[in-house]
């Protein structure tokens, strides 16, 4: 993609992000972007007070932290190194914040928990927009004007629409007796939505990030669990997207930001294991947030600090990859309130199974037979693909249909871009993933990350086409 090209593509993310009116950045960066891994601390404890926990930026750049230790909303506006205390009120001490495009404040009271307040500037003013009840670990408003708590004690995701006054409250997702334990919800912390109306969640007591795709029930995990290569995630407590649906997550066990995309993960932030205050250290991160050009700001509670990282590269013409640790898991084990449970950990709305068996006559004389089945698994889950290969079981037989043996049988094709039982199917990703959604035209391409490029149509964008912004 050439220098122009590539602006362009910028400016169409910026035009759609402000024509669905979010207040919130999600920059547009490359499989292999980077960022400076010595952060600089743009706020300290003299300031936002001892283990900062909220922090927000706006699509004008303009940083909020919670002050819960002053009871104060503190404010840096873009371009300034001097803050502001905008807002006094009893602050929880994990309460999150939220501003709206108009500059609206949404945070959560100390006394009495779970009371969401609206502090507008101009007039300014202070009111109780919505009662859940109980503590918030995450706090969200989707493009709908509805607000999201995700609630501590009763361990769900509870919504109320802020356009009208009766504060009906609706469980958006989690606590259910008749589901199983694996679709239980344990702390739940930081919440997103996209524009779609999908909720990630950050699942901290199972360790985990759970996607609730808009209009469904029980949710599948994205990240966590062993998904994807293995990956356990340490209280993850906040999940962020970047403009191509990119995971990156503040794994507070582990001090460290992790990335997770279609090739895998990576540990893009913090040393694993530390509890220092180096610049490139983290101290229990719990929230992060981007900046309109890609920088990282994270609230480094416990070194009572919020530290912004740097976007170092986001070069997209280079053809190093990101040094993303690739692979799928098709199960994985995930402890669920001190169980065991066996779970499909990419359970999206879409999944394809394909049974290929064949027989062939391996001895005329004996009258044996060869029947191979493979069984193969495509699960699509925005925005991920994923082609799992579970089982190749051959079996001989004889004329009575008498199994005589089981036998692992591999068997490879003479070409090695074909696969299957004829070697007559093509292993390339657009043939195999079919990655590209909503119609989009997929393009086999061997420089690229993910192995291929998709070309989407007119209201789409994203490296699967999955973001609708008509």
């Amino acid at each position: 993609m050439s220098s122009s090209s590539y602006l362009i593509t910028w400016l169409i993310i910026v035009s759609v992000a402000n024509a669905v009116n979010v207040s919130y950045n999600r920059p547009k960066l490359c499989p292999n972007a980077t960022w400076d891994q010595n952060g600089t601390t743009v706020a300290n404890e003299t300031v936002i007070g001892h283990r900062p926990h909220a922090l927000f930026i706006d699509n004008n750049n303009n940083l909020y932290v919670a002050n819960h230790e002053r009871d104060k909303i503190v404010r840096w506006l873009k371009g300034h190194n001097e803050s502001k205390d905008i807002v006094s009120a009893k602050l929880s001490e994990h309460s999150r914040l939220f501003v709206t495009t108009n500059g609206d404040i949404y945070f959560e009271t100390e006394n009495p928990k779970g009371q969401i307040y609206k502090w507008t500037e101009s007039p300014q003013s202070c009111t109780c927009v919505a009662n859940f009840g109980e503590p918030c670990r995450g706090l969200f408003i989707d493009i709908n004007n509805t607000i999201y708590c995700s609630v501590h004690d009763k361990i769900k995701v509870i919504s109320t629409s802020l356009n009208n006054s009766c504060n009906t409250l609706t469980t958006a997702a989690g606590e259910d007796s008749s589901r199983s334990l694996l679709y239980k919800l344990k702390d739940p912390h930081g919440i997103f939505i996209d524009i779609n109306l999908n909720i990630y969640l950050a699942e901290a007591g199972n360790g985990r990030i759970q996607l609730f795709s808009s209009g469904q029930e029980n949710g599948a995990t994205v990240a966590g669990c062993g998904f994807p290569q293995n990956l356990d995630l340490n209280n993850p407590t906040d999940v962020i997207l970047d403009a191509d649906g990119n995971l990156y997550i503040a794994e507070r066990g582990q001090n460290r930001i992790v990335r997770i995309g279609p090739s895998g993960y990576k540990y893009i932030l913090g040393k694993q294991g530390t509890n220092k205050k180096l610049p490139d250290e983290l101290n229990q991160p719990y929230s992060i947030r981007f900046d309109s050009y890609g920088s990282i700001y994270v609230a480094d509670t416990h070194s009572d600090r919020i530290q912004k990282f740097t976007l170092a590269t986001n070069s997209c013409n280079s053809t190093t990859t990101a040094s993303f640790i690739v692979g799928s898991a098709a199960t994985t084990k995930c402890f669920i309130e001190g169980e065991t449970q066996i779970a499909t950990t990419i359970k999206g709305p879409t999944t394809t199974t394909i049974k290929e068996q064949t027989t062939t006559v391996s001895n005329a004389l004996t009258n044996t037979y060869l029947s191979t089945e493979k069984i193969n698994t495509t699960t699509s889950i925005q925005p991920y693909s994923t082609t799992t290969f579970v089982e190749e079981v051959t079996t001989i037989s004889n004329d009575e249909n008498e199994q005589l043996s089981n036998i692992f049988y591999p068997h490879a094709c003479e070409n090695s871009t074909e696969i299957g039982s004829h070697c007559d199917v093509s292993n390339a990703p657009c043939n195999q993933l079919q990655p590209c959604l909503n119609n989009g035209t997929c393009s086999n391409n061997d420089t690229n990350v993910h192995g291929y490029f998709c070309l989407c149509p007119e209201g789409f964008n994203g490296t699967e086409c999955q973001l609708d912004f008509r």
